[in-house]
């Protein structure tokens, strides 16, 4: 299987057995983050490993299928995330403000895979005022962990049905308001999350917490985004080395 580690060198993709040559990957693709609403270049898209053959150190594979659709009447959709029974995803997008002049605003959205049913908005957001994104699962399907205001916000998961949000707990954190990225432990006791330091707010780190006791850790220097919480207690996230062109990088530190 494929081992995780600080370093950037990759592994030989014939070393994989084929029985990891399986399941699905969702992901998003676009140009320009900034301008991703004015221009609609934000896509979803579905890669199944079901499809692939594996000759010799070649991967053989199927093009990704794109999942958002014009009808859907949202742009800029992206950081998609799976239910636990593969049916449905979560994910973040942007629609037009009512009357907003061409403004947009984010919000997040469900959606059930396989099927011809729109997305729905998984909280209300119609006036435009919230910024509601980076929603993603807890490990038994029961809720979805999101970012709310900047804040950590949670909502019970029902598929069609738009929830009311509860603002989670995150004491003793020496942190500013900026909060995002959320990643629910297995356990569904502590959460992930990437968040700007003081005097320092161009740098967003991963912290970790438990809620209760404001227990943080601090990892590495530089941008770090998009933190997974694993049931060993390490974290896997993205690094990015500070003023510096060295790509970005997958790493796993015990919190």
């Amino acid at each position: 299987m494929a081992v995780c580690s600080n370093s950037s060198t990759d592994q030989n993709i014939s070393t994989l057995p084929l029985a990891y040559l399986n399941g699905k990957i969702i992901f998003h693709t676009y140009t320009s983050y900034i301008n991703a609403a004015t221009t609609g270049n934000s896509h979803l898209f579905l890669f199944d490993l079901g499809q692939c053959s594996l000759k010799g150190s070649s991967l053989s594979c199927q093009k990704a299928r794109q999942i958002d659709q014009p009808n859907w009447n949202i742009v800029a959709p992206m950081n998609a995330n799976f239910s636990p029974d593969g049916k449905s995803i979560v994910f973040t997008a942007e629609h037009a403000v009512p009357n907003g002049n061409g403004n947009y605003y984010w919000n997040i959205y469900s959606y059930q895979l396989g099927t011809s049913a729109l997305p729905q908005p998984i909280v209300n957001n119609l006036n435009g005022k919230d910024r509601n994104e980076d929603p993603k699962f807890s490990m038994d399907g029961t809720e979805i962990i999101f970012s709310h205001n900047y804040q950590i916000a949670s909502v019970p998961w029902q598929p069609t049905t738009s929830q009311t949000i509860f603002i989670e707990t995150v004491k003793g954190l020496s942190v500013s308001k900026q909060l995002s990225m959320p990643y629910l432990s297995p356990n569904n006791t502590q959460f992930a999350f990437a968040a700007t330091i003081p005097n320092e707010p161009i740098s967003p780190r991963v912290m970790y917490t438990d809620g209760n006791s404001g227990k943080t850790a601090q990892l590495d220097s530089g941008y770090s985004y998009y933190p997974i919480a694993r049931s060993n207690g390490s974290l896997i996230y993205i690094n990015w080395p500070l003023y510096t062109t060295k790509p970005k990088q997958a790493r796993k530190k015990v919190a």
